[in-house]
């Protein structure tokens, strides 16, 4: 069954509170509907990936965290891409078909806790929950976005959520966290990045787009505010100041001792679920 709740704005409690002299504030009623990655509420077309089956969210699972034949395929074209078709509409992939370390979403269920050493090859693992319930709430599956873009890196545009059917609906809320890598070398540091220090940060940044492709607004999340203030919970990330949008692009930036000649060198990752879109009544 798809997560679907009424939902009144705040405008309704004032309507209510007004006196009969005052004129009628109207009320907005929306249905939340919510990207879960649960095969439950799978709804899409089965389709495939390369010669892979389609037809559950955990199908877009890769066998492996690195190399696998979903995200890497042959090193070349991957193809890999996903819809939450018949439910909120919200799709993504990796950028440019891919490998993933072109950047892009893959849904996961990887569960590691974060210890000192993790690198690359745990890359689709958060530290939160347990084996099979690491999601949002205890759930199984999510999603890993891997890339970021900045004045070093060599790509020019971001991951990004969007409507498949190109319709600017609010995206309320989403949940989020550190990977456990990305917690692993914030926490403890690497050979290519320093432990997250006293003032150190890390963040996503939110980006939101019209269907003109004028940006609607941006809001940011703290993935990491000084050593003592790392996230490795699910988290409530608001998302609705966005307004409605046709597509939410997502970057990663960091503080100055967290980057490098060549950009971050903390790893640019992030984790995701439950993703809450608002659909009019």
């Amino acid at each position: 069954m798809f997560k679907k709740v009424l939902y009144f704005l705040p405008l309704a409690l004032v309507a209510a509170s007004c006196s009969n002299d005052e004129p009628d504030v109207p009320v907005e009623v929306y249905e939340l509907r919510v990207l879960t990655f649960e095969d439950a509420d799978a709804a899409f077309t089965p389709y495939t990936i390369g010669s892979v089956a389609i037809s559950t969210w955990s199908d877009l699972v890769d066998d492996t965290q690195y190399g696998g034949t979903l995200l890497y395929g042959d090193m070349a074209y991957t193809g890999y891409k996903w819809c939450d078709e018949g439910n909120t509409g919200l799709s993504g992939g990796i950028l440019d078909g891919g490998p993933f370390w072109n950047g892009g979403m893959a849904v996961s269920d990887y569960f590691l806790t974060a210890d000192e050493g993790l690198d690359y090859t745990t890359q689709l693992a958060v530290p939160t929950g347990a084996s099979d319930k690491a999601g949002h709430n205890g759930s199984r599956n999510f999603c890993v976005q891997n890339g970021y873009v900045d004045g070093e890196s060599y790509k020019d545009h971001l991951p990004a959520l969007a409507f498949a059917d190109g319709v600017a609906r609010v995206v309320d809320h989403m949940y989020v966290t550190n990977t456990s890598y990305t917690y692993s070398v914030l926490r403890y540091g690497d050979a290519r990045a320093a432990a997250a220090g006293a003032d150190s940060w890390f963040k996503i940044i939110a980006i939101g787009y019209d269907a003109t492709g004028n940006e609607t607004g941006r809001t940011e999340f703290m993935l990491c505010d000084g050593a003592d203030k790392i996230v490795s919970d699910w988290t409530k990330f608001d998302l609705s100041m966005l307004g409605e949008v046709v597509k939410i692009e997502f970057n990663i930036d960091g503080s100055s001792d967290l980057r490098g000649e060549w950009g971050l060198n903390t790893p640019g990752y992030f984790a995701f679920d439950d993703v809450a879109v608002r659909f009019a009544k």
